[in-house]
């Protein structure tokens, strides 16, 4: 007798994706500054070895935007959470005050992932 397949919760499908695609973009963003910097953009002296967000996470609408992502030292990831101005100022720096304003202003906005967004930035980013 054949066993029927669980069917399996919508919820738990978008966990799952959820967590493939923080890990594709992260893989890609850590690649992509260790390309450009070599080590730590912020402190110079660290290797990276997370994703860092210079707008939290929990803003769903730019957690999966490259723009808002640069790869980044445990440390430097850690104390961004306590003094988050010297990150902020890097990044106008680097790529000046338009570009923060318009992920900042993104953020904003509310959004719910879907399945095929999420599929997409998988697609996109998978090494």
């Amino acid at each position: 007798m054949a066993k029927k397949k669980k069917k399996v919760p919508l919820r738990t499908i978008m966990r799952r994706l959820v967590k493939k695609a923080d890990k594709v973009l992260s893989l890609y963003v850590r690649k992509e500054t260790i390309r450009k910097y070599k080590l730590c953009p912020f402190c110079k002296v660290e290797p990276i070895t997370v994703c860092f967000h210079f707008v939290r996470r929990a803003r769903k609408s730019v957690r999966w935007l490259p723009d808002n992502t640069i790869g980044a030292c445990g440390k430097c990831n850690f104390r961004e959470y306590r003094n988050p101005d010297p990150y902020r100022a890097f990044y106008i720096r680097e790529f000046g005050v338009e570009k923060y304003l318009a992920i900042v202003d993104k953020s904003q906005e509310d959004f719910t992932p879907t399945i095929e967004y999420l599929e997409k930035i998988i697609e996109t980013y998978d090494a």
